[in-house]
């Protein structure tokens, strides 16, 4: 919806793709929020920016539906097979990746995930074009912070998404900490001086 609708006058007007603002126009233009007698940026436009037809918002919204359709039926026949996470994954990439004398080669993945790009649980996708059906994960949350207003630090819950290595002596295991993270599980965070519980010294040397 948002391709068809903005792509050919943000190429008149030699600008790039920028959905924030293209789902805020979006949302302008099918509430009536402002008036739009000509259709602006609904009709399509030439590359000199003429009007090539009188395309209203809600034809824009059918036609993006019927293409969508028949692009996911066609890609994965019955509707039963549609599923967001297929094609929504998250593939974690190793800090230091591409250095090969210090690269282990550990990019856990691809996990299906759930969330969008405007969702709680963000999951910004990094394709923008309806061409493909990819869509892995490009940015999305790294710490979850949960906290129950109520000064109980027992109330108070992390997650992150595992330390990038899977070996000891990490203290959770970081295919515990990668696990719970894709399926949203969080642990009790330590709050206050007294949760700790016990210490661990680790010491470096040349």
């Amino acid at each position: 919806m948002l391709e068809t609708t903005f792509t050919d006058e943000e190429a008149v007007a030699k600008v790039g793709r920028a959905p924030g603002n293209e789902v805020r126009a979006l949302l302008t233009l099918l509430s009536g929020q402002v008036p739009n007698p000509n259709n602006v940026f609904c009709r399509d436009v030439g590359s000199n920016g003429a009007p090539l037809n009188s395309k209203t918002c809600q034809t824009q919204v059918l036609d993006a539906l019927g293409f969508a359709y028949a692009q996911l039926k066609g890609a994965f026949g019955d509707e039963a097979n549609w599923r967001w996470g297929r094609q929504h994954t998250l593939t974690f990439q190793f800090v230091v990746t591409g250095y090969p004398l210090i690269d282990p080669g550990f990019t856990p993945g691809p996990f299906p995930r759930p969330g969008g790009a405007w969702t709680v649980d963000v999951g910004r996708p990094t394709n923008l074009s309806s061409s493909t059906l990819t869509f892995a994960y490009g940015s999305g949350g790294a710490v979850r912070w949960l906290a129950a207003m109520d000064g109980d630090a027992a109330h108070t819950f992390n997650q992150l998404p595992g330390v990038q290595n899977s070996n000891a002596p990490y203290p959770f295991g970081s295919s515990t900490m990668l696990t719970d993270w894709v399926q949203n599980k969080y642990f009790n965070w330590p709050f206050n001086p007294g949760d700790v519980t016990s210490v661990r010294t680790e010491t470096f040397s040349p």
